[in-house]
């Protein structure tokens, strides 16, 4: 079973290129959908442009990586021997 489950994985591993061309290839062919595709009744007008989700969730994306980061890196930023210090 692990044999089987490594092998699989360093597959995924080799075809890592691939995967990254085919999920590029599928946003940018969902946002060109969105230029046909019209929203009927968009919630607010920014909705009606098209690729306005794309851009929203990378903006977002982006500030929620930028903001965690500065949450959480002094966190873990402690020494590596901070339970060894009294010994």
């Amino acid at each position: 079973m692990r044999d089987t489950l490594g092998a699989f994985v360093s597959g995924l591993r080799r075809k890592s290129g691939l995967f990254k061309w085919l999920f590029f290839v599928t946003l940018a062919l969902l946002v060109a959908l969105n230029i046909i595709l019209r929203p009927h009744h968009p919630h607010v007008d920014a909705e009606a442009l098209p690729g306005f989700w794309a851009v929203f969730g990378l903006v977002l994306a982006v500030a929620m990586a930028v903001l965690m980061k500065g949450i959480v890196a002094p966190l873990i930023g402690f020494s590596e021997d901070i339970y060894d210090r009294d010994q």
